[in-house]
């Protein structure tokens, strides 16, 4: 290999070395444990809930947003109630295939945005200063309720039998 070869090779190693820093700056990071508490365990008075379902096609990259419930009152302190229940470590996912996504709000304001990976039991939280994950336990008792209130959501409810026996008015006809 000639010496301009190796010093263009030894150049381009650089460069690649760099660009993989800077990409590593900007990834997702652990909570710290203050930011954990914040988010987790000591999560303020909730008094609204938004929850989006995302679809489940896994060829999709960027994940469509299927569904959107808005959740308030007891039943998402109820639901916050569940949210800090949750055990929680350090992030240590390597991949992250959401199918919901969390916002949660206190006195009308939005508190942060999280998305939800049964997959890999990881939870990615966005807030105004700072994007990390978090692993959390999510085959467990609890891990599996927030599962079932999140898709219990979603559930349409199904017509009432005195409403299926009505003719319709192109019955009469």
């Amino acid at each position: 290999m000639s010496r301009a070869a190796k010093k263009a090779c030894g150049g381009l190693c650089v460069l690649m070395l760099l660009f993989c820093a800077a990409q590593a700056g900007l990834a997702q990071r652990s909570l710290t444990n203050k930011q954990a508490r914040q988010y987790v365990r000591q999560l303020q008075a909730i008094d609204k809930v938004e929850i989006a379902q995302f679809d489940s096609d896994p060829e999709v990259r960027d994940r469509e947003v299927v569904g959107r419930k808005v959740i308030e009152g007891a039943a998402a302190r109820r639901l916050a109630a569940l949210w800090r229940a949750q055990a929680y470590a350090p992030d240590r996912a390597m991949c992250h295939d959401p199918s919901y996504a969390v916002r949660f709000y206190a006195k009308g304001k939005e508190l942060f945005y999280a998305s939800v990976c049964w997959g890999c039991n990881n939870i990615l939280f966005f807030a105004p200063d700072f994007i990390g994950g978090l692993h959390f336990e999510g085959e467990s008792r609890s891990g599996e309720r927030l599962r079932e209130m999140f898709q219990g959501a979603f559930l349409k409810p199904e017509p009432t039998k005195s409403s299926k026996s009505l003719p319709s008015d192109s019955d009469n006809k």
